[in-house]
């Protein structure tokens, strides 16, 4: 693919270009994953989509490009017709340069085969960011994980308990007569409603 096939034509446009795409970008560290934020190409028989889609008009029939492939245009210049822009980080949203590279159809399809991305069996799911789906990488997954986790330990600090404690009684597994509901509210030798929580608090 050419650089002018990705360019458009007028002028201002194609000053805009390199901005629109990497806005679509969730950019990180330079060794972690970039992930497009935009929309992705849907699963088919032949792919487990899952790779953004970047719109560009003209382009060729679909109207867009994968936007790992933009990614690596914009960063190394062109790619020829006949070549794929692989991931080396196995996430099919990333757009991060340093984890693409050039290799032919076969060269894509062995990465992948060996990696056990692909199967050409009927009825199968395709797990995690592989899925065409999928909003999350394994990435935010760990990210979301660490957090929870810190959440947890926060709340076991608070309350002189163990995160164990914390997180059985949050997945209902313990104190599961406990049902959530509105706090009561009485009034205490006046109009102004007071919840159990804040019955001690002297008033302003």
């Amino acid at each position: 693919m050419r650089m002018e096939d990705l360019y458009p034509t007028h002028p201002r446009q194609r000053e805009k270009l390199p901005d629109r795409f990497w806005s679509k970008v969730d950019v990180h560290g330079n060794d972690e994953c970039w992930p497009w934020t935009a929309s992705l190409m849907q699963p088919t028989r032949r792919s487990p989509g899952g790779y953004g889609r970047f719109g560009v008009a003209g382009v060729n029939a679909a109207g867009y490009v994968g936007a790992h492939r933009v990614a690596y245009m914009l960063a190394y210049g062109e790619v020829p017709d006949d070549l794929a822009v692989c991931h080396s980080c196995d996430n099919l949203r990333c757009c991060n340069p340093a984890h693409l590279w050039v290799g032919t159809k076969i060269d894509n399809n062995a990465d992948r085969d060996r990696k056990g991305r692909y199967s050409r069996a009927p009825n199968t799911t395709f797990q995690g960011q592989h899925n065409g789906s999928a909003r999350l990488t394994e990435h935010d997954v760990r990210r979301l994980r660490r957090r929870y986790r810190a959440f947890l330990t926060e709340l076991a600090r608070q309350y002189e308990v163990s995160d164990a404690t914390i997180q059985l009684l949050l997945e209902r597994k313990t104190w599961k007569h406990v049902k959530l509901g509105r706090p009561k509210t009485f009034r205490l030798g006046g109009d102004t409603p007071c919840s159990p929580d804040t019955a001690g608090e002297a008033s302003p």
